[in-house]
């Protein structure tokens, strides 16, 4: 999306817009996620897609979203057989150290840290490809009109939401995706043999998992996951303040989970788990360096992997 456009901009600027198609009664329209009618409208969206992909939702967008800097936005198309969503934040470029003034008001759009993309649904036998390929033709009038010079979107592990993209496409990495729609003596068999000994290894050592719902332990959480970002060298974006997570708690509570790996009631592992209607993803956490010989981190893998096939996911992320 790199062609512009001059339109009105500043404190006022229509960065929310709809269009009608009235022949085919399509519509193509941007919910600001701080507008709360506008909210309400993604979130009945969102709610009303198969996957309730959790990295879509209004909240979870909200919470990467910088007043001053950056909003959290969602791009919907709708006709009568089919429905697509798109959420990402667009940034004002005014702000940034490099930016020339003699550009007027210029903005980008990229993807919150997880899997985004596109979600499509519609009734059977519709057509994925065309209906994409339609969204992205809306989003790009929308785009060049908003003066977005550029788009950046993590895509999702599922090949479709790639689907008439118009963009370049680069693969990044290598992600892991266990799944679990297997029996769980399947699913133990499953691992390789140096992995179930270090599962077995850590109960030996008197690791216990904790689930914890509501975040109680947060704190205790958030220290292990500066120091792991610490020790990593993580980029700056990953060194994440334990308000982002108190938001993301508030603002997705049935979504966010806290599992915890305990020796002698101290945590020494830790982890964050998503949840999207079929899938559970592990999102942040980390493990206290001092505990590594105890295999905590396993173990807590493994546990977390029974809970959310218990709960009905075909994988963990």
């Amino acid at each position: 999306m790199c062609e512009e456009t001059t339109m009105a901009h500043g404190p006022t600027a229509p960065w929310v817009r709809a269009e009608r198609v009235s022949p085919a009664r399509e519509m193509f329209q941007v919910w600001d996620a701080g507008h709360p009618a506008q909210h309400a409208e993604w979130l009945a969206f969102w709610r009303d897609s198969p996957e309730r992909e959790v990295f879509l939702h209004p909240g979870y967008v909200s919470a990467y979203a910088e007043p001053g800097r950056s909003r959290a936005l969602c791009a919907a198309w709708q006709s009568p057989s089919a429905k697509v969503m798109f959420a990402f934040l667009l940034r004002d470029l005014t702000v940034e150290p490099y930016f020339d003034p003699r550009l007027g008001a210029i903005f980008d759009t990229i993807s919150p840290t997880g899997y985004g993309g596109p979600a499509a649904w519609g009734e059977a036998g519709f057509g994925r490809e065309p209906v994409l390929r339609e969204f992205w033709s809306r989003f790009g009038t929308w785009a060049r009109q908003t003066r977005v010079v550029s788009s950046f979107v993590r895509f999702s592990l599922d090949p479709d939401t790639r689907l008439s993209y118009p963009g370049e496409l680069v693969r990044k990495q290598d992600n892991v995706i266990r799944r679990l729609d297997v029996d769980e003596h399947t699913l133990w068999r499953e691992f390789p043999h140096n992995l179930r000994k270090k599962i077995s290894a850590s109960r030996r050592h008197g690791i216990v998992i904790e689930h914890d719902p509501n975040g109680a332990r947060l704190d205790a959480f958030h220290r292990i996951h500066r120091h792991t970002m610490e020790r990593r060298s993580a980029h700056s974006s990953y060194h994440l303040s334990v308000e982002f997570f108190r938001n993301l708690i508030r603002a997705i509570p049935d979504q966010t989970h806290f599992f915890h790996a305990l020796r002698e009631g101290r945590v020494v592992s830790t982890e964050m788990v998503l949840l999207s209607e079929h899938a559970a993803y592990s999102f942040q956490g980390g493990t206290d360096e001092s505990s590594f010989h105890w295999k905590p981190n396993q173990l807590l893998k493994h546990e977390i992997m029974l809970w959310a096939k218990r709960l009905g996911k075909s994988s963990l992320v």
